[in-house]
C-alpha cells in the first residue's frame, strides 16, 4: 500500500478520473499502487487501485462503492476547498478545524438572521391583527346603540375566537426555539451573540 499524501488520516487524498472509460468523472481515493511504490515514483502508465468516493452516502446503503485499477495519468488531484487548492496542499488538523468552525459559524449566523427577521415579521403581523380586532370591538360597541347588544357581543366573540388561533403564536414559538439554538451555536463557535441586540 502506498503512503498517503494526506495530513489527516480520516481524509485520504482525493483524485478525479479525468480520462478513460472506467469511473470517468468520479472522485476516487487511492487504495494502493503496484509494488507499494510511493506516489512520486509512479510512471504515467502505472495502474493504481482506487475506490469511488461519495461525500453523501446513506448510512444504511447496501450498494458497494465501485473499485477499479486506473492508469496514473488518468487521475488529477481533486481539492476539497478553494483554500486548500490555493495552498497546494490539504489543511493541517488545526487549519481544517478552523475552516470548519468558520463555515459552521457563517451558516449559524445566516440562520439566526433569517429566523430573527421571520420572528419580527410575525410579531408585526400579530400586532396588526390585534389592532384590527381592537377596531372591530370599538365598531361593535358603537353600533350596539343602534342594533341589538347581543348581536354585537356575538360578533365580537366570533371575531376573537377566529383571530387568536390564527395569529400564528405557535409558529412564533417554533421560530424562537430555532433562533435560540442558532444563537447558542454562534456562541459555541466563537461568534458575536445576537442577544445583545435584543
Amino acid at each position: 500500500m502506498a503512503e498517503q499524501i494526506s495530513t489527516k488520516p480520516n481524509r485520504p487524498p482525493l483524485f478525479k478520473v479525468t480520462r478513460g472509460a472506467t469511473l470517468k468523472g468520479s472522485q476516487v481515493e487511492l487504495l494502493g499502487t503496484p509494488d507499494d511504490k510511493p506516489l512520486d515514483a509512479l510512471k504515467p502508465n502505472d495502474r493504481v487501485w482506487v475506490r469511488e468516493f461519495l461525500y453523501y452516502r446513506a448510512p444504511d446503503s447496501q450498494t458497494p462503492l465501485r473499485e477499479a485499477h486506473i492508469e496514473w495519468r488518468n487521475l488529477a488531484r481533486a481539492w476539497r476547498t478553494k483554500d486548500e487548492e490555493a495552498l497546494g496542499r490539504e489543511f493541517t488538523d488545526d487549519e481544517a478545524a478552523e475552516y470548519d468552525r468558520v463555515i459552521y459559524l457563517k451558516v449559524a449566523e445566516h440562520q439566526a438572521k433569517y429566523l430573527r427577521e421571520q420572528i419580527l415579521s410575525k410579531l408585526e403581523s400579530i400586532a396588526k391583527g390585534l389592532e384590527r380586532a381592537a377596531e372591530e370591538v370599538r365598531r361593535a360597541a358603537a353600533q350596539s346603540e343602534r342594533y341589538d347588544l347581543s348581536s354585537s357581543v356575538y360578533r365580537v366573540q366570533h371575531d376573537l375566537a377566529w383571530l387568536f388561533p390564527n395569529l400564528g403564536a405557535d409558529q412564533l414559538t417554533t421560530d424562537l426555539v430555532g433562533w435560540l439554538q442558532m444563537d447558542a451555536e454562534i456562541k459555541r463557535r466563537g461568534g458575536a451573540s445576537d442577544q445583545a441586540d435584543s
